[in-house]
């Protein structure tokens, strides 16, 4: 998780130079906002933290299905 912190922290100035080198030559212009790359942060944040999760999940999650799968529980006396 770290490392995509330290990849946004280096590429929010980048992208906000390049962005606004490219924007400044249109008649329309938007003002470039600090909640536009927040948002794109978080939700980069999310997807890797969801990812990170499910895969956290899986190999018990599969223990647990391969467990239940071969044990033949009788609960009738």
């Amino acid at each position: 998780m770290y490392l995509i912190l330290i990849s946004f922290v280096i590429a929010v100035p980048v992208v906000w130079w390049a962005m606004s080198e490219w924007l400044k030559d249109f008649a329309y212009q938007i003002e470039m906002r600090w909640w536009m790359f927040a948002l794109a942060g978080l939700i980069t944040g999310s997807f890797a933290l969801l990812t990170i999760c499910l895969q956290a999940l899986k190999p018990p999650l599969l223990i647990l299905f391969k467990v239940l799968s071969q044990n033949n529980f009788n609960f009738s006396s």
